[in-house]
Parts: structure tokens; sequence; C-alpha cells
């Protein structure tokens, strides 16, 4: 019984050897190269069942694919490089070269871009600070007040270009989250007191002049107040270069879709 066992193992070793690697036994092109080391052979005349799609890391890959076939390569083009700003250019602010390319990348292949970024002087930063009006918070306004001087010095040690701005928010301004009989000003929902300057005078002066409101229930509105602030970019006066950051205050939580309009 062992020659014919022998003979048997003889016959499978050049199957063994004509299958492709893992990752490669694909039968469409479409399939076949999206793994990074499979080509695919055309081979129009073909007929055989040998398999088109190929390992080009195969020793007879030359013999096996040596007609017309599908192998993507990778493409990377510089769009755009202009030079890197110079400290204090505030109109045209590039911080990073190159600025735009175009890539095209085999799938499940790395690609690594070069890229040259210089940290500019004086980058403008506009800070916004949002705050609960609600009466309970009226502590907090009197800190920030207090506070508001040392807040713009200490910004102005990381950049000379600093805005600073005010906006108050309380809830809703409808029954059930409001109270209609209060002696307290009127609740809104969003007051937009101080636009973003450089008057850091200002800043304090308008913190200090705010006036609270009362609301009914315990949670506020603060997220129609953010919206508000992140989308009215003409009324904030957000410049189209600068860091944005927007310093949320509040001691209650928030209504959101389920509890009311």
């Amino acid at each position: 019984m062992r020659p014919p066992l022998l003979v048997f193992c003889l016959a499978s070793l050049p199957f063994c050897l004509a299958a492709d690697v893992p990752g490669c036994q694909h039968d469409s092109c479409t399939t076949c190269i999206r793994h990074p080391t499979c080509v695919w052979c055309y081979e129009p005349n073909n007929r055989t069942a040998r398999p088109r799609c190929r390992s080009r890391e195969r020793a007879d890959f030359p013999a096996v694919c040596h007609g017309e076939k599908s192998d993507p390569q990778n493409a990377y083009g510089v769009v755009r490089d202009e030079p890197l700003s110079a400290d204090g250019d505030v109109e045209n602010i590039l911080q990073m070269s190159p600025q735009e390319v175009n890539l095209t990348v085999r799938i499940k292949e790395t690609f690594n871009i070069s890229l040259t970024y210089k940290h500019m002087a004086n980058y403008p930063a506009d800070i916004y600070y949002m705050m609960d009006g609600s009466k309970s918070m009226a502590d907090d306004k009197d800190m920030l007040h207090s506070v508001g001087k040392e807040l713009a010095e200490g910004m102005k040690k990381i950049t000379s270009n600093l805005q600073l701005g005010f906006g108050i928010f309380v809830d809703k301004p409808v029954l059930p989250y409001v109270s209609t009989m209060s002696k307290n000003e009127a609740a809104y929902s969003f007051k937009n007191v101080l636009p973003l300057t450089s008057n850091t005078s200002a800043f304090t002066e308008e913190v200090k002049r705010a006036e609270g409101a009362t609301n009914q229930d315990f949670p506020e509105g603060g997220f129609d107040g953010l919206m508000q602030a992140i989308v009215c970019e003409k009324d904030i006066k957000w410049r189209n270069a600068s860091v944005r950051v927007i310093f949320f205050s509040t001691d209650a939580g928030f209504h959101f879709a389920g509890t009311g309009r």
C-alpha cells in the first residue's frame, strides 16, 4: 500500500504550489485589486482553470502573469503650496504646507505625506463666555466680573490678538418653562450681550450690568443659546481665521428632545 500512497503525495504537490497565497483567491478584478499585493491578470484567451488573481510576491509571478494586468498604484500630487505666513500677518494665515494635495491610495495600503508646520505668534483668538442667566447663578456672575480683567491679561500672555464676548441664556420664554408673573426681568432664550471685541473693559462692564431672570423648572435652555452662538457668526462677530472658544457656565441640566418644544 505504500507505493500508491507515495504516488498520491507527489501528484498533489504541483497542485499545492499552484494555489495562490491567502488573500488573492478572488474571482473578479474588483475584489482582487482590493488586496494590496494582488494583481488581476486579464489573459482574454485563457480557457484553463488557472486563477487570474495572483500575488506579485510569488516567485513565479512574471511567468504566470506576463500580459495585460490591473495593478493600481498610489498617486500623489501637490495642488496648493503657498509660503507660510509671517508673524503678525492676520489677513492670510497659513501655518501648514502644503495646503492642498491630491492622493489616490489603494485599499489597505499606507502612504506617508510630509507636512511643514510653523506656529504663528499672536494667532487670533476669539473667546465667548456664555453664562446661565438664572438667579441661582448670581454669585457666579459676580465672580466672572471680578476675574474678567485677569482672564484677559492671562490670555494676552499667549496672544495679543484677543477678542472677548459675552452672552446669557435662561430658558424657552413660554409656559411651563418660565414664570410670566415674576417681578424680575422677563425670561429670554438667549441674549448676545456683547459681541466679540478687543475692548476688555467693555467685557467686565457688560458682565457687571447683566440682569438675571427666573424660570420654573430646573433644566435650562443652554443648548438653544449655544446653537445660536455657533450659527449666528455675524452677530457674534467670529473671525474667519481664529481660534474659537466658548466657555459655557451653568448649574443645571438642559432641555432635550421629548421634554417639550
